[in-house]
């Protein structure tokens, strides 16, 4: 079992091993004596752990209670710190006993809240269940709840007595909820340690959790225990925080802390980059390591929204909102931003106001509210630059536009939605020293699918990830068919990595195969040497979208040949840019 010391005005161990929770009773037992306890966590985490923590609890000689709410951020407020005060009271807790706070961050701020103000404060044990909170909420000892002008503003400082961490509660954790550890994690790294921050950016880590666990919080430790009333060098911890608690509030706490964060990292490395703090390559790094570790670093909300909860930070002091930006890679720097320059700030680290496109010529030919991701695709695989027109460029049209950047082909967009497309046989840097490039789909699906076997036909070995709900959709279904083909993917969940190849032959489906997946074939398989065939058992019930695919792909010189049972493509076709077409023939 690890075991190390976090040095603050009450000291306190911190505890990791696996299987940890089967021993709790008898490690707080031989801590601190026989008492009562009270369990204060959410109803998912009790759901999965609470009769296991019980019988530890119960078999150690403890008498206990447990108080369940619903899980998420909306909880954390007034009415159930309130309700859970007055159940503690009506249970006759007292200064002897102990609160058990078990889950994530929620679970944490409202329990060591809760303990801070009850009876001028008692002893409480934090049992974090999610990665997150094992690194983030479990150290230091902020507590607090939220209230309409803002996130954390109602909290206090209170360490708790004992921290006890069983790595094995993160293995039920959804591929999203991981990842929104990560984030905190390479925050840290970010801060402090460079080494970690490369380390993390490989996702490769999952295997030494303890180790990284351990690092992690020792890194954060250190800085609180240097300023631990959050006066000072401490506030460094806010990295991207400022931005995110903005975030989260103007979500209405649909946009969970982690990813939050996520996005508020690469915001304050793009505004540090875009300000002259740090060099655009750190910017980069950042960027591609949360995109790498399935996070999603893009913001959708206004910058002024966002400045505007912004104001309201703990940070703020008057006129001056200290902000923290990094500088290079394990070295960040507090700046004061006056709070008449935040929306710049903002501004800076969402590139708002900044053209795209330079001297194109608005008369040439354009293709008018076409089925925008499949017009990409095949313009990123044609010959030559395409110029079209879409008149919604909507976030799934963004996202594919990002993930086409990856792999070489370049989308340039002005106001009207008139685009320029550099194919990819025509990108001049394509060197990612030495990683692979990030296909970040977000919650695109119909991106994921359309790319990755055309990624496979071009021999493109890619890293790609996904998020929200996307990040919980198995994708079993391109793994069987393209896996005897040719294409290897390592991990069968996000984010995996896409190497091998695409080969031609026959390709067998049943009625159930997903339409957009057939179109991605029907994209990548005329890229391949050799002729192909796609068997559909009892046929499709609609053809409709594959027909808009096939019309696209006509109109780049690509043909399919549609018959009753499939289709039959030709192998070594090219992807010719037409000089224009009418959009009403594609629709």
């Amino acid at each position: 079992m690890k075991k190390f010391e976090i040095n603050v005005s009450q000291k306190y161990n911190y505890y990791i091993e696996r299987g940890s929770l089967d021993v709790l009773g008898s490690m707080l037992k031989d801590s601190f004596g026989i008492c009562n306890i009270i369990v204060v966590t959410d109803d998912m985490v009790d759901s999965i752990y609470g009769n296991r923590v019980a019988v530890s609890l119960t078999n150690a000689g403890f008498k206990t209670i447990s108080y369940v709410f619903e899980r998420g951020e909306q909880s954390k407020n007034f009415f159930v710190l309130n309700d859970l005060l007055e159940f503690m009271a009506e249970n006759y807790i007292t200064k002897k006993d102990i609160l058990v706070s078990l889950g994530g961050g929620v679970v944490s701020d409202v329990s060591g809240f809760a303990a801070s103000v009850y009876s001028r404060g008692i002893r409480y044990v934090q049992v974090p269940t999610t990665f997150l909170s094992a690194i983030d909420a479990s150290v230091g000892g902020k507590t607090a709840v939220n209230i309409k002008a803002g996130k954390n503003l109602i909290g206090s400082i209170y360490q708790p007595s004992m921290v006890v961490c069983d790595p094995d509660t993160f293995d039920t954790l959804e591929p999203d909820v991981y990842a929104q550890g990560t984030a905190e994690a390479l925050k840290l790294g970010i801060i402090g340690d460079k080494r970690m921050f490369a380390r993390l950016s490989k996702a490769t880590f999952h295997k030494n959790i303890e180790d990284l666990i351990e690092s992690c919080v020792k890194i954060k430790a250190d800085i609180v225990a240097e300023d631990e009333f959050d006066v000072g060098g401490r506030q460094l911890l806010n990295l991207g925080h400022t931005f995110a608690h903005s975030i989260e509030k103007n979500s209405n706490y649909k946009i969970s802390h982690g990813s939050a964060v996520a996005m508020g990292l690469a915001m304050a490395a793009k505004a540090a980059a875009v300000r002259g703090i740090c060099k655009p390559d750190v910017y980069e790094k950042i960027n591609e390591a949360l995109i790498r570790n399935g996070l999603n670093t893009k913001c959708r909300i206004s910058p002024e929204k966002i400045a505007e909860g912004m104001l309201n930070d703990k940070k703020r002091r008057g006129d001056i909102l200290n902000m923290v930006f990094p500088k290079k890679l394990g070295k960040c720097d507090i700046v004061p931003i006056p709070v008449n320059e935040v929306i710049d700030v903002v501004k800076d680290a969402m590139e708002v106001g900044k053209e795209s496109v330079m001297g194109v010529n608005e008369n040439m030919d354009v293709y008018l509210e076409a089925p925008g991701q499949r017009v990409l695709l095949a313009a990123a695989l044609a010959d030559r630059e395409t110029i079209f027109k879409i008149n919604d460029i909507d976030e799934d049209l963004e996202t594919i536009i990002d993930c086409l950047r990856e792999l070489g082909a370049v989308t340039e967009i002005r106001s009207g939605g008139l685009c320029k497309v550099t194919p990819i046989s025509m990108s001049k840097d394509t060197d990612k020293g030495g990683f692979l490039p990030i296909i970040n789909c977000r919650e695109n699906s119909v991106a994921l699918r359309l790319l990755v076997p055309v990624m496979a036909a071009l021999k493109k070995e890619a890293f790609v990830s996904g998020t929200g709900e996307l990040a919980k959709t198995p994708f079993n279904d391109m793994i069987e068919a393209m896996e005897p083909m040719g294409s290897v993917f390592r991990f069968d969940h996000f984010p995996f990595e896409l190497s091998g190849e695409l080969r031609a032959g026959e390709y067998k489906f049943d009625s159930n195969v997903s339409i957009v997946f057939l179109s991605g074939l029907l994209m990548a398989l005329p890229l391949v040497e050799g002729d192909s065939r796609i068997t559909i058992e009892g046929g499709l019930e609609s053809y409709e979208s594959i027909d808009k695919t096939i019309r696209v792909l006509k109109e780049f010189g690509v043909s399919v040949e549609k018959n009753e049972d499939g289709f039959a493509v030709k192998g070594d076709q090219k992807y010719i840019s037409p000089k224009g077409f009418e959009i009403n023939d594609l629709v």
